[in-house]
């Protein structure tokens, strides 16, 4: 059996880098209309369908909350680490995106674990990888960030009927950080149910 260092995760990475597991209070903008107000960063890794997505999660926050939307697109090949986290700071939000294989999945939960001490963060996966998502989100002390998702064929809609899921992606988004003008906008982060857990 392998020996591990009390606070620490064996984990398979190919790099040899393990990080330590510490639980974080998240210190985000109470209430999350102050982040609001610095806008929302949308993380596109290039996963096939996730530019489509991105676009029309852009235009749907700008139509329903307004405030300035950026995409940023990071291929999830690239290291995370405080130089990519510090390159998307600024903004008020951040919705990383789109976990639907493991690599990807595992690379979305490392650069929220790195963003987390700086803004409210957001994972959007599909459906079957929203297990993984917060498997590795637990592993790395951040059992309670949200995971956003979308039905599995998200990925394979044309861009004309992207609309409904860029809904749900909004939705799940105004739900998790408890947004104002949505369902539940009382203020606060922290997970909810519907589109996000």
């Amino acid at each position: 059996m392998c020996q591990v260092d009390a606070g620490y995760v064996l984990v398979h990475n190919p790099t040899g880098v393990v990080r330590p597991v510490v639980q974080r209070p998240h210190e985000w903008p109470d209430p999350p209309a102050v982040a609001l107000e610095h806008g929302l960063v949308i993380v596109d890794n290039l996963i096939p369908g996730m530019t489509e997505l991105a676009a029309s999660v852009q235009a749907r926050w700008q139509a329903e909350l307004g405030g300035p939307v950026r995409v940023v697109q990071v291929p999830h090949s690239r290291p995370t680490g405080a130089g990519l986290s510090a390159g998307l700071a600024g903004s008020g939000l951040a919705l990383l995106g789109l976990g639907n294989c493991g690599a990807c999945t595992t690379w979305l939960a490392e650069l929220a674990a790195d963003l987390v001490p700086r803004m409210p963060v957001a994972v959007l996966v599909t459906d079957r990888f929203a297990a993984v998502a917060r498997a590795r989100l637990r592993a790395l002390g951040e059992p309670d960030l949200p995971v956003v998702t979308v039905p599995d064929a998200a990925p394979d809609t044309p861009p004309k009927r992207l609309a409904p899921v860029a809904g749900q992606v909004v939705a799940g988004c105004g739900t998790a950080w408890r947004l104002p003008g949505r369902p539940d906008g009382a203020g606060g982060p922290g997970p909810a149910a519907g589109g996000a857990a």
